[in-house]
């Protein structure tokens, strides 16, 4: 219970000392999200004298022209002028981007990396073009409002409001911490002899146990998270010094299956978060703040445990 309210107390959203004025409506596309699994989690970037040397290495294909020299010139004999014409395609990978592709492959520990016309950027295996990574597309619409009601004459008191659903949204919606996709990948067992979809052992999420090979790979299972979040305020002016904030949130994923991200993990991944606020707050001068607020917070993980807390806060601020 203390390791969720820990977790809890850095997953909440931030407090209501600032108020957001603004009333927009949006639809927002969040951008793109990747999952990668190596195909070889020994491996490592390639070093200085490694690339200095790339021009040795018939291995891989490290610069886009094989050498620092640019003559993309290799010492490999297997293909020659006596056999090129017998060449015959021997696997293809399409590339769900539009535009020319004009970028040249990099080769490194048998993976191939593919720049693609927007910016992204493909993993494979160069023996069978199976895919080591891939690339989720996010996105979400907002709806925020703010105005000031002006009731019994308190010209400066301002309502808030604002919701956000989407999916694979992450720190879009929340914090940095937040996540958009959930994964078997790390998990003990994610194997070919451990069908997709039955992985319930006990997981490291986001960890380093990655398949060696590309069927291996294929098991790897990546799931984009729906979610959902939504915060009301209001800021009332006592005095032209003394104000105070009100102001509740809650933050939602929808869809995990805890059979794909194990046991473990359903004990500690966020299924729902809802927080309150209320402050007293006090400028002396207008360069200090000098508050007192008090939290009230409910945290439930993917397996439906609950924990809640309370807390007063103080806090001294400094403006320059």
């Amino acid at each position: 219970m203390r390791d969720i309210n820990r977790q809890l107390r850095q997953a909440q959203p931030r407090s209501s000392w600032p108020l957001v004025r603004a009333l927009c409506a949006t639809l927002a596309f969040v951008g793109v999200t990747t999952m990668a699994y190596a195909a070889n989690t020994t491996q490592r970037s390639p070093g200085a004298d490694t690339l200095v040397n790339a021009g040795r290495d018939n291995a891989d294909w490290l610069l886009p022209a094989k050498t620092y020299s640019g003559n993309r010139y290799t010492a490999l004999t297997q293909i020659e002028k006596t056999n090129v014409a017998a060449l015959r395609m021997a696997w293809r990978t399409d590339i769900a981007d539009d535009g020319e592709q004009e970028a040249s492959p990099i080769i490194w520990n048998g993976t191939m990396y593919l720049s693609t016309p927007h910016e992204g950027v493909m993993a494979l295996d160069a023996s069978d073009g199976k895919f080591f990574a891939r690339s989720f597309i996010g996105y979400g619409g907002h709806f925020g409002m703010d105005f000031k009601p002006g009731w019994f004459g308190w010209a400066k008191d301002d309502f808030t409001a604002h919701f956000t659903i989407g999916e694979a949204l992450g720190g879009y919606l929340n914090s940095t911490t937040n996540f958009a996709l959930v994964t078997n990948y790390g998990l003990p067992a994610t194997s070919a002899t451990n069908p997709a979809g039955t992985n319930a052992q006990t997981g490291t999420y986001g960890g380093f146990n990655a398949p060696a090979t590309a069927a291996a790979a294929s098991m790897i299972i990546v799931k984009p998270t729906t979610e959902m979040g939504a915060e009301i305020g209001y800021q009332h002016w006592w005095a032209d010094n003394l104000r105070s904030n009100i102001n509740a949130g809650f933050n939602a994923h929808y869809g995990i299956p805890i059979a794909l991200v194990g046991g473990n993990q359903a004990s500690s991944i966020n299924k729902e978060i809802i927080t309150a606020h209320a402050n007293l707050i006090w400028n002396p001068v207008s360069s200090i703040d000098i508050g007192l607020e008090y939290t009230w917070a409910q945290r439930t993980v993917l397996n439906n445990a609950t924990a809640t807390q309370n807390v007063l806060i103080s806090k001294l601020a400094f403006r320059f």
